[in-house]
């Protein structure tokens, strides 16, 4: 029987019995929909409710980081990502958690930013 060369450049060490631990994850999402006090997100990893996350907003919105929490999550079908075929897509509603009052004003100030009308080509057209 052939044995594979070791490649660790470490020793590892078997640990006895069980020991729980924790791992975080960074998920890509896209923002459905955002208000003072939570979002909706989709994405294609599980949320599970009551998961706790860490959302960044991108740098063009503002340098904001917001604790939140996931209050649930549903499939909502797949989506084909560069000719793969179909990845489960999910939507997750979160809550923000532990807003200081300066995060609350940026966050207030991208709602804005975001509910700004916007010129469109036709709206210009028209006039508008």
């Amino acid at each position: 029987m052939n044995q594979v060369p070791e490649r660790r450049r470490t020793h590892r060490v078997k640990v006895p019995g069980r020991i729980s631990s924790r791992v975080q994850a960074i998920v890509a999402i896209r923002l459905i929909d955002l208000s003072a006090t939570g979002a909706r997100l989709e994405h294609s990893n599980t949320l599970r409710p009551g998961y706790r996350c860490v959302l960044e907003f991108p740098q063009h919105l503002a340098a904001l980081v917001l604790t939140a929490r996931v209050l649930r999550t549903v499939e909502v079908g797949g989506a084909e990502q560069d000719a793969v075929p179909l990845t489960r897509r999910y939507e997750s509603g979160v809550v923000f958690t532990g807003v200081s009052p300066e995060q609350q004003i940026a966050l207030e100030d991208i709602l804005e930013r975001l509910a700004a009308p916007r010129a469109t080509s036709r709206g210009a057209q028209l006039g508008n």
